[in-house]
């Protein structure tokens, strides 16, 4: 995954403390740490064809991912080979509460993400970053992840 391709996670794995707060359980009996929460299948299916379609001949590529929700800017790094080991292959910050939510209220949810570092690749958010890779973030940002949603949405009646 290059800095400013697209991420679609098909599942979020929970490391965070706020999927507890949203269930009727006692919070001591409510871990949800390595639980997975996932999207509305329809709308992940929607999301990706309008990425795949949207992103074709732009350079950027499409994933979809296992994610790893932390409430951490960077204590995740410390424990990458744990995550790893999870299957997760990207991290964030919201998804896994986002989908615990929508499960929880009956609402459809999905994820876009664009790849924003990559530590395994030495592109963390403080060093290694080429000119090249902030122009790719830059990119998404402004014009390819607007572009997708804008179709996401206008594509429902």
């Amino acid at each position: 995954m290059k800095v400013g391709d697209i991420l679609i996670p098909q599942c979020s794995v929970s490391g965070c403390g706020a999927d507890r707060f949203l269930s009727g359980a006692k919070l001591s009996q409510n871990d949800s740490f390595g639980k997975a929460f996932h999207p509305n299948k329809e709308s992940f299916q929607k999301m990706y064809e309008i990425a795949q379609e949207k992103t074709r001949k732009s350079g950027f590529n499409v994933f979809t991912t296992k994610t790893f929700s932390a409430d951490t800017v960077l204590g995740e790094y410390a424990h990458l080979d744990e995550i790893l080991a999870l299957g997760c292959d990207s991290i964030e910050m919201e998804t896994a509460t986002f989908f615990c939510a929508a499960e929880i209220t009956g609402k459809r949810a999905v994820a876009l993400l664009y790849v924003a570092d990559n530590t395994i690749a030495g592109k963390s958010l403080y060093k290694g970053r080429t000119k090249e890779d902030k122009e790719r973030k830059e990119k998404v940002k402004q014009t390819i992840i607007p572009t997708v949603l804008i179709n996401y949405f206008n594509s429902f009646p």
